[in-house]
């Protein structure tokens, strides 16, 4: 039955096994309130054959046969109908959440159709995320044993989202090479709401960009934009600094000896060049074209033993610079070598000729030479030994000696030959006239020359450079 507020003082007919009759509530009228469950308790009921009357309101036992007329069990109890009633609220961007305020007697079941034309829910306080603004049109639909109840409400979903966004970036400092790639992807900045719009960024550097050209390093500041459906929201700034001042690493070429300071190699001309000497290398952690310059010091200790330090230098773009230092021994060990002047022959030992005066003499003598590896001007000796053998084909060893700067000498032999093959020369003394033969004057007791023989050259020894 409805729920009617007043008092119950009448029930409608009610179909009976057998036949038909009224129902009658008591006489005195029960009050009660819309809401409340309603108790019928001591229920009678009474009936009669299908030929019997009514059954009177008093006391019924009296007037059927036993049987007829019976208290029941158990009482009746009366349902209230149910009252469709719900809230709701945002719970998200395009979700309503929803709080069902229906009520009813006995076990309510729920419907609700959320106006989009998706499924309906029986859940009892359902959240449901709308898949556009709205607004929509909610229906509660609420059934008990007592009857039925609808409820209806406008949802406006689209009005559930606030904008928002938190900056996620720190500050740079650091040692790099580069400046660091600016993100193109909202995510890697932000934590951000939305609302449905889509979500881009921009970015823009202000500052130092240079890491290396001014020789500070880069400092700038890079400031993210983030933007709804193409319109600026909000920024974010990062301060980011990068430097490089890792210097770079120099390995020199292995060190060398040579005979002669005119041997020492010059200066690689370039990068390349140093980097194929042996043993020679250079790197650096973000340029791969390092600038190279060489610098070679003075011969110190001489040009028999003395050194040569060269240094090799690489500097990056940022102006880092290594240096090494690399070590050319100057030691001359190589002797000169010399050719002694063709071996001559002299009739007397008085026409040996003496020894070069100089080292030109020499040089210009038929046959004679010497040369030095390194050194131009040579120190020349000459050392003229005995004759040997008789001047009728005796001879003389003649050294002929060459030193250079070092001290390294070699020496050559020449022979000389003495051998008189020449016959000798004679005129006779003028003829002459005697009266007698016991004037014919005896033989000469010697030979006798108008200009005398000259003596024999001295044995000589000569030094000249």
């Amino acid at each position: 039955m409805a729920c009617l507020p007043g008092v119950l003082n009448y029930c409608p007919d009610l179909p009976l096994d057998g036949g038909e009759t009224d129902i009658f509530c008591v006489p005195t009228p029960i009050s009660w309130v819309c809401g409340q469950t309603l108790e019928l308790r001591d229920i009678f009921g009474a009936w009669s054959a299908a030929s019997g009357g009514d059954c009177p309101t008093t006391n019924c036992e009296n007037f059927f046969p036993p049987g007829k007329c019976n208290s029941t069990t158990p009482d009746i109890v009366v349902l209230t109908p149910p009252t469709a009633s719900f809230t709701f609220m945002c719970d998200g961007y395009r979700t309503i959440a929803f709080t069902n305020t229906s009520t009813g007697g006995g076990t309510l079941t729920y419907v609700w159709d959320f106006g989009d034309g998706s499924p309906t829910s029986t859940a009892t306080n359902p959240t449901y995320t709308y898949p556009g603004d709205g607004p929509y049109t909610v229906t509660l639909t609420v059934t008990n044993s007592a009857g039925t109840d609808t409820e209806t409400a406008q949802v406006d979903p689209g009005s559930c989202c606030t904008q928002s966004a938190t900056c996620l970036l720190g500050p740079i400092n650091q040692e790099a090479c580069s400046i660091p790639t600016a993100f193109t992807d909202p995510d890697d900045v932000f934590t951000y709401e939305d609302c449905g719009e889509m979500a881009t960024i921009t970015h823009i550097d202000v500052g130092d960009t240079d890491i290396c050209g001014d020789g500070d390093g880069a400092s700038f500041t890079r400031t993210y934009t983030l933007l709804f459906d193409g319109e600026a929201f909000t920024t974010c700034n990062q301060e980011i600094t990068i430097s490089d001042n890792t210097l770079p690493t120099i390995t020199c070429p292995t060190n060398i000896t040579v005979e002669c300071e005119d041997e020492v190699p010059a200066c690689p001309a370039s990068f390349a060049a140093f980097d194929a000497l042996p043993g020679a290398s250079a790197s650096d952690n973000c340029d791969d074209n390092l600038t190279y310059a060489c610098t070679t010091g003075p011969l110190t200790g001489g040009a028999c033993g003395g050194t040569i330090t060269r240094e090799h230098k690489v500097t990056d773009d940022c102006g880092n610079t290594k240096t090494c230092n690399q070590t050319i021994t100057v030691d001359d060990n190589t002797l000169p070598v010399i050719t002694c002047p063709d071996n001559v022959t002299v009739e007397c030992e008085d026409e040996v000729p003496a020894c070069p005066a100089s080292f030109a003499a020499f040089d210009a003598l038929p046959g004679a030479s010497a040369s030095d590896n390194c050194d131009d001007n040579l120190t020349y000796a000459c050392t003229t030994g005995p004759l040997t053998g008789g001047a009728c084909g005796g001879t003389i060893t003649r050294e002929h000696k060459v030193t250079d700067d070092c001290g390294n000498t070699k020496t050559c032999n020449q022979t000389i030959t003495v051998d008189d093959n020449t016959m000798p020369t004679i005129t006779c003394p003028d003829n002459v006239t005697v009266e007698c033969e016991d004037e014919v004057p005896a033989c000469p007791a010697s030979r006798g020359r108008s200009t005398p023989r000259p003596a024999p050259r001295p044995r000589t020894t000569a030094t000249t450079t």
